[in-house]
């Protein structure tokens, strides 16, 4: 059996920048929705406090704090948990030095391969969606994980190419 050659060949060096970048294009994805339903689920509850302080001629005024603490509670849940945790998995991932990934596209799938060797194979079938950024082309996989491609770091190949390849939007 002969050797392919694969179709693209992509080099990503990845950076803290692009790993940013990265977690905040797949956050942008899978976050947003989860706290858009925190934020009708607080403002209902604030509607709610609020006509039981109006019908008991109560003065409104007095939900400042609970419009503070919900306030609070968004911008935890949008800014300050996803940087922790963003920091976390990149210093996990990052523990041996700048972490590298090497991506051979060939007919029907791609291997990724890590700078320890290790290799992962991906049908395109089970690549669910890409996002880019400026600088990334991002590719999420069935079993939720995501490949971060460099548009820049191809030898072999280019974005364009494999967007068309891939197909999903």
């Amino acid at each position: 059996m002969a050797v392919k050659e694969p179709l693209a060949i992509n080099l990503t060096e990845i950076t803290e920048a692009r790993f940013h970048d990265g977690a905040k294009a797949i956050l942008n994805r899978k976050y947003n929705r989860l706290t858009a339903k925190v934020a009708v689920v607080l403002l209902a509850v604030l509607a709610v406090l609020y006509l039981v302080v109006c019908l008991t001629d109560g003065n409104p005024a007095i939900l400042g704090g609970e419009v503070i603490l919900y306030a609070a509670v968004l911008i935890w849940l949008r800014v300050v948990l996803p940087r922790t945790e963003e920091k976390k998995s990149y210093r996990a991932l990052s523990q041996n030095g700048l972490p590298r990934r090497e991506t051979f596209f060939y007919e029907d799938n791609l291997i990724v391969r890590s700078g320890a060797g290790e290799e992962t194979e991906i049908l395109y079938s089970d690549i669910v969606s890409r996002r880019e950024t400026a600088h990334q082309l991002i590719l999420a996989c069935a079993n939720g994980s995501e490949v971060l491609l460099d548009k820049e770091g191809f030898s072999v190949g280019s974005p364009a190419e494999i967007c068309q390849r891939i197909g999903r939007e």
